[in-house]
């Protein structure tokens, strides 16, 4: 073969190269601007939902927030009119909402049951039906509005999914916690073993702070399997008296249920 043929399949084969690349380049940006789409239409929805009235209002795309910015940090996050939507790419669904709470409030209450519905519509809306039926509703009410708190039980772990918070018929907030149920969950330190690891650490804790004389409040101790951050942990609440003192050392002690290993040491003398 001469060298020009040399030359024209090298040339062929750079440009097939060429584009093979361009062709994937090009797929990437597409599914890009597919997911992007999906988002969108998933923004929509909790919007239209929170806030029927700004239904068709464009929502603007304000880029993913900072680490420093609370719970909206890795976040992407969306506006439309007074509110504020964060949508999370691990979770693939809008976990955070917020309200100016500079604007103008609502025009008036709601009753608490259709609150407590609408508040329901978004529970499902963003963690599917089947795991809304799964949860109970919590209401707490006081002079900064009514807040509804979603739990459930799984395999005998405490989930709380999320908290949706109302003012004055408005929806001010709306936080969903990470509710995936870790694929190789399994308990090998009982309830019992934790809560004596749970007393060891208080108690090791309070030595060290040179406090010798305590008693543990028996009715105080609570211990419960909990799903935090996508992992179930057991949590240990322990509340102490010591002589002479109206103070009383309280802890809340995470324990690995796998390992047994002291997660966190939680307490009031930190």
């Amino acid at each position: 073969m001469n060298t020009k043929k040399w030359i024209g399949l090298g040339a062929a084969v750079l440009a097939a190269v060429f584009l093979f690349l361009l062709g994937i380049n090009l797929f990437f940006r597409l599914r890009e601007k597919e997911d992007g789409a999906v988002i969108l239409q998933k923004v929509e929805a909790v919007r239209d939902l929170v806030a029927p009235e700004l239904k068709g209002e464009p929502i603007e795309y304000k880029g993913i927030q900072a680490a420093q910015s609370g719970t909206g940090s890795g976040r992407k996050k969306y506006s439309c009119g007074d509110y504020s939507f964060f949508y999370d790419p691990s979770e693939k669904e809008v976990m955070y909402i917020l309200h100016d709470t500079k604007s103008p409030a609502g025009k008036g209450g709601s009753a608490a049951d259709t609150l407590r519905e609408r508040a329901r519509a978004l529970l499902a809306l963003i963690k599917g039906q089947t795991f809304a039926d799964l949860c109970t509703v919590r209401t707490e009410t006081g002079a900064a509005g009514t807040s509804f708190y979603f739990d459930c039980e799984i395999q005998g772990v405490q989930v709380s999914a999320g908290c949706v918070d109302y003012c004055d018929g408005v929806l001010v907030s709306a936080v969903f916690q990470d509710t995936g149920f870790p694929d190789n969950f399994r308990i090998s330190v009982s309830k019992e073993e934790a809560l004596e690891i749970a007393e060891k650490t208080a108690e090791a804790f309070l030595e060290k702070k040179d406090i010798r004389q305590y008693s543990l409040i028996d009715d105080s101790v609570n211990v419960t399997l909990r799903l935090i951050r996508s992992e179930a942990v057991y949590v240990c609440e322990l509340l102490y008296t010591v002589p002479e003192g109206v103070w009383m050392p309280y802890f809340s002690i995470t324990i690995d249920p796998q390992s047994g290993k002291v997660i966190e040491n939680a307490n009031n003398m930190t």
